[in-house]
């Protein structure tokens, strides 16, 4: 169960961007801080930029207040804590997501991935966007 408190940090991994009901779910939360790790948002930019799309993720980002969080030392160092309490996921092909948990795990955040399985060292901090809908219900005025 996500962590009751009165303003929920959510990480988005970048195959969240593909969840539209998820998108729009979000726009409605002002309550939920949505931050969107820097590797995440290479991967949807350079999607966006070859889809000639960056102008409706722009307004994608400002439309669900997401902040973009830069990658830092202790995040790196992070990752690569988790990567070797984590030898069953090599870093060469899990790096990604290696530091996008890592800034999520950082943040005391809870990380939203269409792909659980690449992050189940993350156990009780990762969710579906489906889950996170299902945890988190709209008010009866929302």
């Amino acid at each position: 169960m996500v962590p009751s408190m009165q303003k929920v940090r959510l990480v988005l991994d970048s195959n969240a961007f593909h969840h539209r009901e998820f998108l729009a779910w979000l726009r409605k939360r002002s309550e939920i801080n949505v931050d969107v790790p820097i590797i995440a948002y290479v991967e949807i930019y350079l999607r966006s930029l070859r889809r000639s799309l960056v102008k409706e993720l722009e307004i994608i980002l400002l439309g669900i207040r997401a902040s973009i969080t830069p990658l830092e030392k202790t995040i790196g160092e992070r990752a690569v804590g988790e990567a070797v309490k984590n030898p069953k996921l090599p870093f060469k092909y899990h790096a990604r997501d290696f530091l996008i948990g890592a800034t999520a795990l950082q943040q005391e955040a809870i990380l939203v991935t269409q792909n659980k399985r690449h992050f189940r060292w993350m156990k009780e901090f990762v969710r579906s966007p489906d889950e996170i809908m299902r945890e988190l219900p709209m008010d009866r005025e929302g």
